[in-house]
């Protein structure tokens, strides 16, 4: 049985949450195996700091970890970090380190490896994509092996959130990477489920369980990443068994596998799993017009539920619409 999927985060997907429908008559996961995956685009930089966005950072999230979590209610959960203090000024925050964490080179995690990320990440010359959540830091300090010391500029009511994400920086050993540099000759060694094997551009990229992982361990051994741009090209890889999973699968063809025109194939439903936006320029004409621009945003929320089941064709939830044009 083959399988087309609209995925979220392929690291949840990959090491716990759909496992036992991967595994048709199964009851239990299993350990081992290795899938193969049509993505709808390649990765574009292997420095894990910078256009942290798109596919590049659904693959980073197997590999590296941010500090902190959010779980499905919303709530800022432990992660590399262990726990945290907040002075009463609400300014300085003192994060007690996850001891035991390994990166893929076997080399143990430890506050001057996170202090480095955030120094590279708040580094201009790096054009890291965490470089505006970082801009509140004044100062990151290690008084020990397992505590990190941030010093804010002022209150961010933000910050612990940003620091849920790898868009703000996730952690990588001290030195791992040079200044400016967007293309390293490989991924430096993370600390995530899945460790690097290799990238072949606009063929594959390789991941492969890593053991040592101190949270839950892959099922999988290895996922092959394929980018394959062409939905209907990426669909007939499927139907022809060169892939195991694809994602993002043609709406036309979700309709037809669920009314059993297509014998063979199954479908896992992602309820979020896409993000759209609209940004206008109100520096010129006709956006510049605070008038035409109510207007505007009326038209938006009035139309929004028809746009959302265009998009959707009935798949999926519709998320949070924000309109900020005033």
């Amino acid at each position: 049985m083959r399988f087309g999927f609209l995925p979220r985060s392929l690291a949840l997907v990959l090491t716990c949450a759909v496992m036992p429908a991967l595994v048709a008559g199964a009851e239990k996961p299993k350990h081992g195996g290795v899938l193969t995956l049509a993505i709808g685009k390649d990765i574009t930089a292997t420095n894990p700091l910078i256009r942290t966005f798109s596919i590049d950072e659904s693959v980073r999230d197997l590999m590296f970890e941010p500090l902190l979590a959010i779980d499905n209610r919303g709530n800022i959960q432990p992660n590399l970090a262990q726990s945290w203090e907040v002075s009463g000024d609400g300014k300085t925050y003192v994060f007690k380190l996850r001891k035991g964490v390994k990166f893929h080179n076997g080399q143990e995690m430890t506050a001057e490896d996170a202090k480095f990320a955030m120094d590279y990440t708040m580094n201009p010359k790096n054009g890291a994509r965490g470089y505006e959540r970082l801009d509140v830091v004044e100062r990151v300090e290690t008084p020990d092996k397992n505590t990190l010391k941030v010093t804010l500029k002022k209150i961010s009511a933000a910050f612990l959130y940003d620091l849920s994400e790898i868009q703000a920086f996730s952690v990588i050993p001290k030195g791992s990477l040079q200044e400016g540099i967007d293309k390293p000759a490989q991924f430096p060694p993370g600390t995530g489920p899945f460790k690097f094997v290799e990238w072949q551009p606009e063929q594959r990229i390789v991941v492969e369980r890593f053991n040592d992982y101190w949270g839950h361990k892959a099922f999988l051994d290895r996922v092959v990443l394929k980018p394959i741009a062409n939905t209907t090209v990426r669909m007939n890889a499927l139907r022809a068994s060169d892939v195991d999973m694809i994602e993002r699968a043609p709406y036309e063809w979700v309709e037809q596998i669920k009314s059993g025109k297509i014998k063979g194939l199954t479908t896992v439903e992602a309820p979020y799993a896409a993000y759209h936006q609209l940004v206008f320029n109100v520096a010129v004409p006709p956006f510049n017009n605070k008038k035409f621009r109510v207007r505007l945003r009326r038209q938006a929320s009035r139309h929004q539920a028809d746009f959302d089941q265009n998009q959707r064709r009935g798949s999926g939830n519709p998320g949070y619409v924000r309109v900020a044009l005033l």
